[in-house]
Order: C-alpha cells, then structure tokens, then sequence
C-alpha cells in the first residue's frame, strides 16, 4: 500500500551522518525526490512505499506549469535513481570499518495524468532515516530550504552545514571532497573546482539557507591545495526559528504557509515577512500580487520577495 503524503515547509528532515557523509551524484530533480523519501521515512518508520506529488518535486524546476513535461522530467530522474547507489563506510559491533553499497530506490511506477509517482525504497536504506536515527549521530535539515535550493552541488554543501552547524567547523581534503561528489575526472584542477562547484554553492547558501559556509581556509602542499577548512554559520537556531512560524499566531503560520507553498518564496524570507510587518502590511502586498496577469510573472518567488522590498524596504535592511 502506498503511502500518500502532506507536506508542510516548516518540517524537518533527518537522516544519519552516515548518509550525509557518503559518496552519491543526483540531479537537483533527483535529490528533491530523495528528500521527499527522506521526510516520509522519518515519520512513517515501517513503510518503503509511497505515493509522491510530481507538482512538489518540480516545483523549482522552469516550465514547472506543463503537466505532461513534469511526467516525463520526473519519470526520467526515477529511471536514474534506479540505477544509481550510494556507498558509505560504517563500523561493525568490533570496531572494525565496513563498506556497504545499496540502492536507493527499488521500484517507481507513474501514470500519466494522475500527477502522482509512486515509488518503492530499498528496506536496506530505510534505517538511516528512522530506526537508527536514535544514535544522535544524525543530521536535521530543513524541509523548505532543502527543497528550493536549485543549484547541483548545493544540497550537498547544505547537508555538510546543517551536519557540522553546531561546532562550526568542517574540514575535509580535496581527494575526499571530490570522491564524496562523485566528480571523478570532473574539475581535478582547483580554480575550475572554485568556479564550478564552491562558489555557487556558497552564494546560493548564503542568500538562501539557513546556515551556509565562508570561503574556506586554503591548505596547499607545495602549490597544491589539498585540504579546505570551512566555516559553517548558523543565522539562527533552527528549531527555534520554526518554533517561531508556526507558534502562537495562526495568522503568522497562514500567511507563512501561502508565501512559502503559493508564492514560492524562499523559508528565510517568508519567516523575515510575517516577523516584521502586520496582517494588513502581508495581505495588502499579496492582494496587489492576485490582480497581476500571473502569466507576466516567470519567477513568483522573486517577484513577490521584490513586491514586499519595494513597498517595505526595511524587510531588506
């Protein structure tokens, strides 16, 4: 039996450090699936089964409008996950080091016009996303934010920040970086590595996410960079910032719910709205939004942050 889920954007995903320090390559389409897999697991430990929303995994995607292109744009990244595994290193009850390799989902069936791909996870995947999770060695992310980043390599850089947020730091050599992103003969040089993969995966964090890393301190062997250590900053307590949004004011959790889930715009931003200005200040801006001819709109998202920047510029400041 499937599974059919409700999403909401101030929930969290967790899943064991192991997974956030294995070695795997998804497209952004394939890891916002992934991350779907992830939440349900989470709260429906025993199930592998599950019925997930194509208008959910698409949503950042362009074009997102055209039903028939999600179908087919979403039924080729399940094709993909099938083959794809991922690899960790665990340790066994005697101490010793072990790599295990696995699917990660084992069936997907989707028919055309229902809007709905239903997919099978591998029984060997699910404890890492529920009945280990109580190891405290773990990683929480959150929901919103792991969904709208939009760049390759940002998720990645995400789950490394949210893994280490607490103490700050994160080092890890070059060889390592690379092995885990699964690049192989990809950006071996370190300025196409810079271009490619680091810096817009740390602008896209920082604009966008919650915690997200400085321009990490260069160790160079000869003139070689080999090591990189990253600061990782937290702009918030996480679980105090949703504590926050969904806390004592209904009306701050409506309207946080119709900027995130209608209007696309980013968890940060909606939570900076419904934090600084009133009732009346939210609906007026959106109001204004509802009467444009929403074809003119290509990027809602980035044009109902801009509407409430240009009628309140200190939502900016």
């Amino acid at each position: 039996m499937f599974y059919t889920p409700l999403f909401m954007s101030n929930d969290l995903v967790v899943q064991h450090n192991l997974l956030t320090m294995a070695k795997y390559d998804y497209t952004p389409l394939e890891k916002r699936i992934m991350i779907m897999l992830a939440k349900l697991l989470n709260d429906n430990a025993g199930t592998l089964c599950f019925a997930l929303p194509i208008a959910e995994a698409m949503r950042e995607e362009p074009d997102n409008d055209n039903p028939a292109k999600n179908h087919l744009e979403v039924k080729k990244a399940a094709l993909s996950l099938l083959r794809k595994t991922i690899s960790i290193v665990r340790t066994t009850p005697e101490g010793k080091k072990e790599w295990v390799g696995f699917n990660v989902i084992s069936a997907a069936t989707c028919i055309p016009g229902t809007g709905i791909i239903n997919i099978s996870v591998c029984e060997t995947i699910a404890p890492y996303y529920n009945s280990l999770l109580n190891t405290g060695q773990v990683t929480r992310m959150h929901y919103a934010t792991a969904m709208g980043l939009k760049l390759k390599y940002s998720p990645r850089f995400y789950e490394y920040c949210c893994r280490f947020k607490d103490t700050g730091i994160f080092r890890i050599s070059f060889a390592s970086l690379r092995e885990h992103l699964l690049l192989d003969d990809r950006y071996t040089a370190w300025q196409d590595f810079k271009k490619r993969v680091l810096v817009p995966a740390m602008d896209e964090l920082k604009e966008n996410a919650d915690v997200y890393f400085e321009f990490p301190k260069l160790i160079k062997t000869g003139k070689l960079v080999t090591h990189f250590e990253f600061q990782v900053i937290n702009k918030g307590n996480l679980d105090k910032h949703i504590r926050h949004i969904t806390g004592p004011t209904p009306a701050a959790a409506k309207y946080y719910n119709i900027l995130t889930n209608r209007c696309k715009v980013h968890s940060i931003k909606a939570h900076i709205i419904c934090e600084q200005l009133t009732e009346k200040e939210i609906y007026d801006v959106l109001e204004k939004i509802q009467r444009k001819e929403q074809k003119q709109i290509k990027n809602i998202g980035a044009y109902t942050w801009a509407a409430y920047i240009g009628a309140y510029p200190k939502l900016n400041s």
